[in-house]
């Protein structure tokens, strides 16, 4: 049996002669005179003289399926590539940063709209950031671009302003908003968000809402060598918490549609070169488009699964599935309206205070200061560069191999406003930028 279909009901307990030992979830749902519903079988003759051998109780029906309160939905059991809907139940996106707050962003995709990213959520530098003492203003600044991992449903729109809503600082309008990210990252760096969330979770907090057993075969596999067809490419289409899942063969292979799934059980699984153990939580190693391989039989009854095939073994390298993630990001165009993207900048100008522009100028490559003294930021290539559009000029600073560092005061002060085409200041981006004029400073040294 497993605890909420992932882990071992053996491996958490550890000793089943010490119910004191427990982890306090497990204590409050199997103790005695407990009351919980299950789903029974009556057990054959054969399998009755078995236990006798095993118990003093008479034990006649078996359960595969063990609840309190409310019954497993089929969210809970089965891990699927496509929502209810037959959508996509998540998706990968590449977005810029568009607004930025120390405790949450908001960032655009060029055709699904904006983000809503808060700090816990961030991974960067080898590990999620923390709420209570990170900021993402020493890690990001406006225009930077972050892959993010999150729930392809997006017609919560109410789930979605609360979060936003009761994060600090956040005014404005909601409506554009139409995801909130389980994880942001750089999209440069091979990151596994499924990985990550599985780090996340605290496996001694979580409540035991149900137990549910991995014995779903109608009889025993055949063995490895028994395979009628080996090393066929497929994909995980389905995991099945916790006995195993249904692959989808390759369409190379040539086969009709009703013959290209196959069920695998768990105990077939092979991880990265080596066979899995009776603990492994089977949500935390597989995602539903994973790559595989597998050696299958017909069919013939071994599993009640509306599958052509059975599985006698699969293998799977999930090590690689941050690498993979990282290849179909870089395909992706980013959203570049430079032109928005510096109104954004000139529209906040005037509410950045000294202490974030200290924090934002160490990751900064072009700078623009109004007349005010306050400060926008873009990130840009971090070569001298001079650009021409049909806004007029844009600029960027001779910024040099090791310009990471905050430049002195003294450079700072050299930039000059962006003015308007009738001579005047631009205060904090009053006007477009298509009216706007950047006045290239001289760098001491250049």
């Amino acid at each position: 049996m497993y605890v909420n279909g992932r882990r071992s009901l053996g491996y958490v307990i550890k000793n089943n002669t010490a119910p004191h030992t427990w982890p306090l979830a497990v204590r409050r749902f199997l103790h005695p005179e407990a009351r919980v519903v299950m789903d029974a079988r009556r057990m054959g003759s054969d399998e009755i003289d078995e236990l006798s051998d095993l118990t003093t109780e008479r034990v006649l029906y078996s359960t595969p399926l063990v609840w309190k309160t409310a019954r497993p939905a089929e969210e809970d059991m089965v891990i699927s590539a496509t929502a209810p809907d037959g959508g996509e139940s998540s998706v990968y996106l590449k977005v810029v940063v568009t607004r930025l707050h120390p405790k949450w962003c908001v960032a655009t995709h060029d055709s699904k709209g904006d983000v809503f990213v808060k700090v816990c959520d961030v991974f960067m530098k080898g590990a999620v950031l923390k709420e209570s003492s990170d900021s993402l203003i020493d890690h990001l600044v406006l225009g930077d671009t972050l892959a993010i991992h999150c729930k392809a449903d997006n017609d919560d729109y109410l789930s979605i302003t609360e979060v936003a809503r009761s994060s600090p600082g956040f005014e404005g309008s909601t409506a554009s908003l139409k995801f909130v990210a389980s994880l942001a990252w750089d999209p440069t760096a091979e990151v596994d968000p499924h990985a990550q969330r599985d780090k996340r979770g605290g496996e001694e907090g979580d409540a035991c809402d149900f137990l549910a057993t991995s014995s779903a075969l109608s009889k025993q596999l055949p063995a490895e060598r028994e395979a009628e067809h080996k090393a066929w490419p497929g994909i995980i289409e389905e995991v099945h918490l916790p006995s195993g899942g249904i692959v989808l063969l390759d369409k190379s292979l040539g086969l009709d549609e009703g013959q290209r799934r196959v069920y695998f059980h768990r105990s077939r699984l092979s991880l990265n070169g080596a066979r899995i153990s009776t603990g492994t939580d089977l949500r935390a190693e597989l995602v539903p488009g994973d790559p595989v391989t597998v050696d299958v039989v017909r069919n013939r009854d071994v599993v009640d699964a509306e599958t052509a095939w059975v599985a006698v073994a699969i293998h799977c390298n999930n090590r690689a599935r941050g690498l993979r993630i990282a290849k179909a990001l870089r395909t992706e165009v980013v959203w570049s309206d430079r032109e928005g993207i510096v109104q954004a900048f000139a529209n906040v100008a005037n509410e950045i205070n000294e202490t974030i522009c200290d924090s934002l100028y160490r990751r900064c490559d072009i700078v623009a200061v109004t007349s005010t003294g306050s400060t926008a930021l873009c990130r840009a290539p971090s070569a001298a560069e001079k650009m021409t559009s049909t806004s007029g000029e844009w600029f960027t600073s001779t910024v040099r191999p090791t310009s990471r560092a905050r430049p002195p005061r003294a450079w700072r002060s050299s930039i000059r406003a962006p003015t308007l085409d009738n001579g005047s200041s631009s205060r904090g981006g009053s006007a477009p930028p298509s009216a706007c004029r950047w006045q290239r400073p001289t760098w001491p040294g250049s």
